[in-house]
């Protein structure tokens, strides 16, 4: 038996950004809460079509899900590209939901918590901002 040794090139896409959406699933007795019992495979799906619509699914963002990140009681925790922590945000609350950046700059990070909604200006803009 032999062994063709033909090889081709991959191109390995890497995009600019990744949003992770924690889909985890808890007992309802949990102090913590549950994602998905929250709607959190809605907002997945969702952010995954506005992505796609915006034509940014190739190169730009990539929607992942992901089990719990043990974050939600810290806030929004912030990540560099190279997918190092760089920051938190927090809310001092039982539990942060979604997040989304607006305003007609896209430079406002809006955050959903268990009690309150708050709204964050940013250096930056958002994902598919101009």
């Amino acid at each position: 038996m032999t062994l063709n040794s033909t090889y081709s090139t991959v191109t390995t896409l890497q995009r600019k950004r990744y949003l992770f959406v924690c889909i985890n699933r808890r007992g309802e007795d949990n102090p913590k809460g549950c994602c998905a019992a929250k709607d959190s495979e809605e907002v997945y799906k969702a952010l995954k079509q506005e992505v796609a619509a915006r034509g940014l699914a190739k190169l730009e963002a990539r929607v992942c899900t992901s089990s719990c990140l043990d974050q939600c009681d810290k806030g929004v925790t912030v990540f560099n590209r190279a997918g190092r922590q760089i920051d938190n945000i927090p809310t001092h609350e039982n539990w942060t939901g979604n997040v989304c950046f607006g305003g007609k700059d896209k430079k406002t990070l809006f955050i959903t918590a268990s009690k309150s909604l708050y709204a964050i200006r940013t250096r930056v803009a958002g994902v598919g901002s101009q």
